[in-house]
């Protein structure tokens, strides 16, 4: 079982580099540099011996010795440089690949990754998901190092040297060690930093959140158990890269202990020069520093394969196909027919849900909390499909129609901050495919009443963004909604909209969303009366399916739950002028 899950893990590997845009003409230039500093690696080792026998009197010695020295340490600089250009260039385009997958995964995927996690997923394991690529490189010029070193030394000795080759077996062992502690240890080290970076990508944006309900105590105690974790995983990385260098070079030190032993023995019997021994020996560092890189070349594999786990599993999982389908083009009802879903297999959130949404009409989702309100808008933006019965925009099956169309239909608002850093015109025009007048910018935000946050020195280029503290909610909101009147929609969804809006915005901020819902087919979760009473059809939701629906006065003959629900909502004064 072990094996096949290695098997097909290498294989998902190869599959996930199909999908990166490899820069092979840098990929050939740093083959062929690396391939010339292991030619000039070997050819430096006649003249490093006779700096050890001491034959530096010959002639011209000096200027051959620094000659050959300088073109290495020439030709090592500009090996790394191409090396580690070329590495760059991959590990962007890999970053390029996994991004460009993750925006167009579907919002399903993200429940199995956490997405602050994400984060450092894109940064650090994309760095190291190039390792396997630049293998091919370092295989290559250590495999020529390792040949050229041993041709060299064949001639010097050819018994000692088959002597050497026998403790590549050894070699091999210590490989597939070093290997196994290499994918553990990379894991360990991915997995908890992705964790801390999750955790305070998640807190810091709401550091206002945790100071206003006096909660840095708490928040503390949970950093640091998070640093705690991290720490632990650190330790246990350290621990086991402990025995990773010693075993790494234990073949070549045994290999250099007897090939000293035996030459030196040579030596005494006057079988070998003093010169070759050294030769010898210079060039078993050749030979052996290379098989060390080679074996290197493995744990860099294994480094990969740990690396490329959330990786490939991102790439492989299927995008969202945006344009193919039908593409609706007159407005349509919106009927869930006996539709069901959950998010857990024991816990239902919508079970057997019929209502019908009507085109045109203003529709109220109503019910208590966790009763699969929002649940349903997310159906109707395919966010999630149903796992029993169907929904119908028209007479088409909504899974059937054009994703794009569709999205492009609608315009959404929640009660979350629904900035983008950037201006405020960036953040009116976003979502928007089409050129805007400067006619319509002014009356979209006419019609949110933003003219007060527009008449400002930077106007339109203001700055601002969801930890602008200079940015009220309410103007976060207004924003939001001059957003959605540029874009049109034949369908607006909002979802507590007007939650969080403090009294003194409120009243712009139902103007302006009274004003956006006319002629619109509206679909809203609400706990706001003054929006419900402008509902044209209430769809009242209890114990995770749908109760009954009809106008505001139906439902309140037919629903003890809606009556209920009416008493316990209190209008605002300010609101209630509107």
């Amino acid at each position: 079982m072990e094996k096949n899950k290695k098997k097909n893990a290498f294989l998902e590997i190869l599959k996930f580099y199909r999908q990166i845009k490899i820069p092979w003409g840098w990929f050939v230039i740093s083959i062929l540099v690396s391939t010339a500093l292991k030619k000039i690696e070997v050819l430096v080792v006649p003249w490093t011996s006779k700096v050890m026998t001491g034959m530096i009197t010959e002639d011209n010695f000096l200027i051959g010795f620094l000659g050959i020295t300088l073109l290495y340490s020439m030709t090592e600089e500009i090996s790394e440089l191409v090396t580690d250009f070329t590495g760059q260039k991959i590990s962007r385009n890999v970053r390029t690949t996994v991004w460009n997958k993750i925006i167009h995964l579907p919002m399903s995927f993200f429940k199995k990754e956490d997405q602050q996690g994400l984060v450092s997923r894109i940064m650090n394991d994309t760095q190291g998901a190039t390792g396997a690529i630049s293998c091919i490189t370092l295989l290559w010029s250590t495999i020529y190092a390792i040949y050229l070193s041993f041709v060299q030394m064949y001639a010097i000795y050819k018994n000692l040297t088959f002597v050497m080759l026998s403790f590549f077996p050894l070699s091999v062992f210590t490989a597939w060690i070093m290997g196994k502690l290499e994918y553990h240890i990379v894991n360990i080290d991915l997995s908890s930093l992705s964790r801390i970076t999750g955790f305070f990508a998640e807190r810091l944006p709401n550091i206002n959140h945790i100071r206003l309900n006096n909660m840095q105590d708490e928040e503390y105690q949970k950093g640091i158990e998070e640093n705690e974790k991290r720490y632990r995983a650190e330790v246990k990385k350290e621990k086991l890269f402990i025995f990773q260098a010693p075993i790494g070079t234990l073949a070549q030190y045994i290999n250099q202990i007897i090939l000293l032993v035996v030459a030196t023995s040579m030596v005494r019997l006057g079988t070998m020069k003093m010169y070759h021994v050294v030769s010898l020996y210079n060039y078993s560092l050749v030979f052996m520093g290379n098989a060390y890189l080679l074996m290197a070349t493995w744990q860099i594999i294994r480094h990969t394969e740990s690396s490329c786990e959330t990786l490939t599993e991102i790439c492989n999982a299927p995008s969202e196909d945006l344009h193919s389908g039908v593409v609706v083009e007159t407005v349509e009802n919106i009927s869930f027919e006996n539709v069901g879903f959950r998010y857990e297999e024991n816990t239902p959130v919508l079970e057997n849900a019929s209502f019908t949404i009507p085109k045109g009409k203003v529709t109220c989702l109503v019910g208590e909390n966790g009763c699969g309100k929002s649940t349903a808008i997310k159906l109707i933006e395919r966010f999630l499909i149903p796992q029993k019965g169907r929904i119908v925009l028209g007479k088409e099956d909504l899974s059937n129609v054009s994703l794009y169309d569709l999205r492009e239909q609608i315009a959404y608002l929640s009660q979350s901050d629904q900035l983008i850093h950037g201006t405020i015109l960036d953040n009116l025009k976003y979502g928007l495919h089409r050129d805007v007048t400067e006619e319509e910018l002014r009356k979209a935000c006419t019609v949110a009443q933003l003219d007060d946050l527009l008449n400002t020195e930077e106007g339109w280029n203001r700055q601002v963004s969801r930890f602008d503290n200079k940015v009220s909610g309410g103007e976060m909101q207004r924003i939001a909604i001059a957003r959605a009147y540029l874009r049109n929609p034949n369908y607006l969804i909002m979802d507590e909209a007007t939650a969080g809006i403090d009294a003194v915005n409120e009243k712009a901020v139902l103007s302006g969303l009274y004003e956006l819902m006319k002629n619109k087919t509206v679909i809203m979760v609400t706990h706001d009366m003054n929006l419900i009473e402008k509902a044209d059809h209430i769809v009242v939701f209890h114990e995770h399916t749908v109760e009954t629906s009809g106008t505001v006065q139906e439902v309140q003959k037919k629903s003890a739950l809606f009556r209920n629900f009416v008493k316990g909502e209190t209008r605002s004064d300010v609101a209630a002028e509107v």
